[in-house]
């Protein structure tokens, strides 16, 4: 006569010969089934089978009710089946990720649009200061020139008014840029491009 689950796991606890033999014996193909509809191959799904049973000699003593072993051992075939999924999806994200290009996303038609507008309204406000102003932040910003010496010479300013009058000229192109709707002009236009805070003065210059 085939016995009871319960008797089965008191043997088992009780270490009889042959008693943890014939419980594997019993649900070992349960388990195998779930596996392998769990979308694992043959040999992973026998790994999962000694996953589970390797947790169930460890929770045996644990057990309340010997009489539901097998639901037991349903939950823990699915949960271990669950797990080794989640796994595998984990590892091919991986493994797309690591296998795609990386790209910087090309700006869309809208960003290009808002780009050339203010690069517009730079131009125009660039435009309506008057000649000295206009030279001078051509010099400093827009070539790229850094030399106050250099500069006093092209365009024959004293060093020492080039800062001030650096400011004065700052603040007329500000106050076009904002007149003009380009909106938040300490963040853009030639003076931010070049480091140039918001109250006139350039980082990194003297």
């Amino acid at each position: 006569m085939q016995l009871s689950d319960a008797d089965l796991v008191a043997r088992c606890l009780d270490r009889e010969s042959g008693a943890w033999e014939a419980l594997v014996d019993r649900y070992a193909d349960l388990v195998y089934g779930i596996a392998r509809r769990s979308g694992l191959d043959g040999g992973r799904a026998e790994d999962l089978v000694q996953d589970v049973f390797l947790t169930l000699l460890k929770n045996l003593r644990r057990l309340r009710r010997h009489d539901r072993l097998m639901g037991w051992i349903v939950k823990a075939a699915r949960r271990e089946a669950w797990r080794a999924r989640r796994r595998d999806k984990a590892a091919r994200a991986r493994e797309e990720d690591s296998s795609r290009p990386e790209s910087d996303p090309a700006p869309g038609p809208e960003a290009s649009v808002v780009s050339d507008e203010q690069r517009h309204i730079v131009r125009q406000a660039m435009l309506a200061l008057d000649g000295r102003c206009r030279h001078l932040l051509d010099a400093l910003f827009l070539r790229g020139e850094g030399d106050y010496k250099q500069i006093g010479e092209e365009l024959g300013m004293p060093v020492g008014s080039i800062g001030p009058t650096r400011k004065r000229c700052l603040e007329k192109l500000l106050r076009a840029l904002e007149e003009n709707g380009l909106g938040d002009v300490s963040a853009t236009g030639p003076a931010a491009s070049r480091g140039v805070d918001p109250d006139g003065s350039e980082k990194g210059m003297p």
